[in-house]
């Protein structure tokens, strides 16, 4: 009796995709080669990490793997129409009844269902026992594994399959497997999907099709450090920094310069799909006054204001330092530019408002109060005199910055991509006042902090 076949994806191609030019475009797809490897191999060696790496869920019983190719072998079809199980079943009613005369005149279709003997259904039903358990004996661990692997690979599979369903559905046929190449490479650097519309998919398909450019934006934090742990300085370039902190703490600052490339890696995958693109990055300089307000008493406050003075240099390098991107602002620049400061303003103060008073329809008070947390965890162990007031007022400023970021979107001409590092619970906040303004794409950009302590 044969082998089940393990990732035979025609076969699997054909459970997902009805239609004949559909699966034609998909193996098309499939067998793209990237790395040296086709695209296939590639998504059933990621199927098979998932499958080792998924604790949650029990390995594949043998009772599930009997009924599953039992199921495929019905579906595969022989000669004269006939399924492949039939074709088994046929054999061992044959063999275990002495009737290959009988059964040679069936598959020739040598004789009807009514001259057949009356003990034939006995026979058949014999030979299906015997069927699986012939099925059920020759399964090892190593089968139930590759099952459970090619389990994830046809989920996989049909999250392609949605890709090329929308594209045929939005008639676009001719750019459906590049479309599935960058969304193969786009699933390659994402590190989460967010819950917000219009998707992904419907952005970089208009793009495709309109040939306009895609403006691709990301928002830049400003390099705080904290000398000793009692002071305050902005950094002004993307180089690296070691620096001394409190309690003989050594902190490492990677350099920013990965984050560039890696923003220049994501355009070139978008250009080379036929997606023309522009970039704007956009420096949060309004953080030193959400981080260190007027009232604060944790570092002094001329390190704010040379830090201010500071992230002004920080803007002016990058541009010199990176000409590649067509825009690059401070927040307050970005503002001014376009006109848009009271508009910002506007939503800003009627945010920070709700969230003075506890949260609304725009702040709940579980994400405001996980944010203050968060804020008050992190500063209060650099800084002993930290306080939750501080952090609270802080926390409300940076959530309402974060949803007044629509603003900013919507003054594109045509909804921009963010390009973004996760910020978990806070990533459904980034432009939150109005979530179709953007398309969010999270992705690694920067790498972290390191700490360590002198002695160690």
């Amino acid at each position: 009796m044969p082998k089940m076949k393990y990732f035979d994806y025609a076969t699997l191609i054909d459970q997902i995709i009805s239609r004949n030019h559909e699966r034609k475009i998909f193996t098309e797809f499939l067998d793209s080669r990237i790395d040296g490897k086709t695209i296939a191999e590639h998504l059933y060696h990621d199927a098979k990490d998932m499958s080792l790496k998924d604790h949650n869920h029990p390995d594949v019983k043998k009772e599930e793997l009997v009924e599953a190719i039992i199921k495929r072998y019905k579906t595969t079809q022989v000669e004269d129409g006939r399924s492949a199980y039939e074709e088994m079943v046929f054999d061992l009613i044959a063999e275990e009844n002495n009737q290959r005369e009988l059964i040679n005149k069936m598959k020739t279709k040598k004789i009807t269902l009514n001259n057949l003997p009356t003990n034939f259904p006995s026979m058949r039903k014999n030979a299906e026992t015997i069927f699986r358990g012939k099925v059920f004996s020759d399964i090892t661990p190593e089968d139930c594994s590759k099952y459970k692997t090619e389990k994830y690979f046809i989920s996989i599979l049909r999250e392609y399959a949605r890709d090329l369903f929308f594209v045929l559905n939005n008639e676009a046929t001719e750019k459906a497997v590049n479309f599935l190449r960058l969304m193969y490479s786009l699933n390659q650097i994402k590190t989460f999907e967010p819950s917000t519309l219009p998707n992904l998919r419907k952005i970089l398909l208009e793009h495709m099709k309109k040939e306009d450019s895609l403006e691709i934006i990301h928002i830049k934090s400003i390099r705080f450090t904290y000398p000793k742990g009692t002071n305050l300085k902005v950094l002004e370039d993307t180089a690296p920094v070691v620096q001394s902190g409190l309690k003989d703490e050594i902190r490492k600052y990677p350099s920013e310069e990965v984050i560039f490339e890696r923003m220049g890696y994501l355009r070139k995958l978008l250009e080379t799909s036929g997606i023309k693109t522009k970039a704007t990055v956009i420096v949060s300089d309004h953080d030193l006054d959400y981080c260190f307000p007027e009232t604060q008493n944790i570092v002094p406050n001329g390190d704010v204001e040379r830090g201010k003075l500071a992230a002004k240099n920080y803007v002016e390098n990058l541009r010199k330092l990176h000409p590649e991107i067509e825009n690059i602002r401070s927040l307050t620049e970005f503002l001014k530019e376009k006109k848009i400061v009271d508009k910002f303003e506007t939503m800003f103060k009627s945010l920070v408002r709700e969230g003075e008073q506890g949260g609304g329809r725009f702040i709940s008070e579980k994400i405001l109060e996980m944010r203050v947390n968060e804020q008050f965890e992190h500063y209060n162990q650099m800084f002993d005199s930290y306080s939750r007031k501080l952090a609270r007022q802080t926390a409300i400023s940076q959530i309402s910055n974060l949803l007044s970021l629509s603003v900013i979107f919507e003054s594109f001409p045509s909804i921009p991509l963010l390009t973004i590092d996760s910020r978990g619970f806070e990533d459904n906040l980034i432009g939150g006042c109005n979530p179709n303004s953007v398309v969010k794409f999270f992705t690694k950009l920067k790498d972290s902090t390191e700490t360590k302590r002198n002695n160690v």
